[in-house]
């Protein structure tokens, strides 16, 4: 069961500059200037989260790191594109995804993949 949603995306209108990341019903936090954001961290706290990051806005250049806190957190890949999951530790890892980048995750104990399912599109690797 999910206690809160987070998406991380971008506002819908390309190359402003802007970032959007929605905490479920607590409402959205609007971030502008993405272009000189070199780091962009997200704490989602206590309770059972789903974290999705579909494309940010073009502008943004920097890292993204998400830590699900406690509770059973899920980090979603691309809905359209290929993954590639690397699990760096326990409810750890990094997902890469052509149209959004990579992220950086931890206090995740679930992974879900998109739609795209051919042989070579969706790997996982365990270091």
């Amino acid at each position: 069961m999910v206690d809160e949603s987070v998406v991380i995306e971008d506002d819908g209108i390309a190359r402003n500059g802007t970032i959007s990341v929605r905490l479920g019903d607590a409402g959205t936090q609007t971030i502008s200037a993405a272009e000189r954001i070199t780091a962009l961290t997200v704490n989602a706290g206590s309770g059972n989260d789903a974290i999705a990051r579909p494309p940010l806005d073009s502008l943004f250049q920097g890292s993204v790191t998400v830590n699900g806190g406690s509770g059973q957190n899920t980090i979603v890949g691309a809905a359209d594109d290929p993954n590639v999951w690397s699990i760096t530790g326990v409810d750890a890892g990094t997902l890469a995804v052509a149209s959004v980048g990579t992220i950086s995750f931890s206090n995740a104990q679930n992974i879900a993949g998109g739609n795209v399912h051919t042989p070579s599109s969706s790997r996982a690797t365990v270091r």
